[in-house]
């Protein structure tokens, strides 16, 4: 009971210390939305050639749709929970070098506590941003199929591919201690991810080694399992219950390690 608690209150501590400077969550957000107006117009008239190209053979668009817009939100959605989670371990660094983490390891607060708020902290931070994201997009002619679940869906896979990230990248910031590790780490994972996934592309018309690598891509299940209910009435559980595996493993896997690295680096 006392992780939870701790845990809860430590959260709270986050994210309003992170509230408190909002210039830094408007400028987290500056990035998607330049994408998200940029791209779905670039990209439009492709959208609608492979419709037509599509029509005329008498197959369906590659795309699962003729908006690009409706196609890519779901990425650029998942592209903020990987930019801004990987940056999470900074934060973390920031209380160490500012004397707070000494102060609370000072108290009898879980150890494994300040690991897990931190992580929440970034977390429920970046789903707020999917919150204005989404806004943003719906006055831009974004429109999902099923829009309930498209909705549960992006915050259950956002929160899970968030804590995976953001996990990592609390445990780099543990292992050095240095912000540059952090930041080096999360370019290095960053675009990669990103680029090898279906997020500009449907992967019918990648094909090749990056269709055979995105797979094992978890970006590209979330990206997957969020765009199945907004390009689909009808919610392909199989795919939404894949992404939830892998992300799950993920986040329980570099949180668990994240939470043990820093219980053993502070009891030494």
């Amino acid at each position: 009971m006392n992780v939870i608690k701790n845990t809860y209150y430590l959260t709270m501590r986050n994210i309003k210390a992170q509230l408190r400077v909002p210039v830094f969550l408007l400028f987290g957000l500056a990035q998607p939305i330049l994408w998200l107006v940029l791209f779905s117009q670039l990209f439009q008239n492709q959208v609608k050639m492979m419709g037509q190209l599509a029509a005329q053979s008498g197959g369906a668009n590659p795309y699962g749709t003729n908006s690009f817009l409706d196609f890519f939100v779901p990425a650029i959605i998942l592209q903020n929970v990987l930019f801004g989670a990987a940056w999470s371990g900074t934060l973390l660094i920031n209380d160490m070098d500012s004397g707070v983490l000494d102060k609370m390891l000072a108290t009898p607060v879980s150890r494994v506590a300040i690991v897990l708020a931190r992580i929440l902290g970034s977390v429920v931070t970046l789903l707020m941003q999917i919150v204005v994201l989404l806004l943003v997009a719906l006055i831009m002619g974004f429109r999902m199929q099923s829009a309930l679940a498209a909705v549960l869906i992006a915050f259950a896979v956002a929160l899970l591919f968030g804590m995976g990230i953001a996990g990592l990248s609390n445990l780099v910031a543990i292992l050095t201690r240095r912000s540059e590790a952090v930041m080096s780490v999360s370019t290095f994972i960053t675009m990669p991810l990103f680029m090898l996934s279906s997020s500009f592309l449907p992967l019918a018309l990648i094909g090749g080694w990056v269709e055979t690598v995105a797979k094992f891509n978890p970006l590209y299940w979330g990206v997957e399992a969020v765009r199945q209910p907004v390009l689909n009435a009808n919610v392909d559980w199989g795919t939404v219950g894949i992404a939830f595996a892998i992300l799950g493993v993920i986040a329980v896997v570099f949180v668990t390690l994240a939470a043990n690295a820093f219980r053993v680096r502070t009891a030494v």
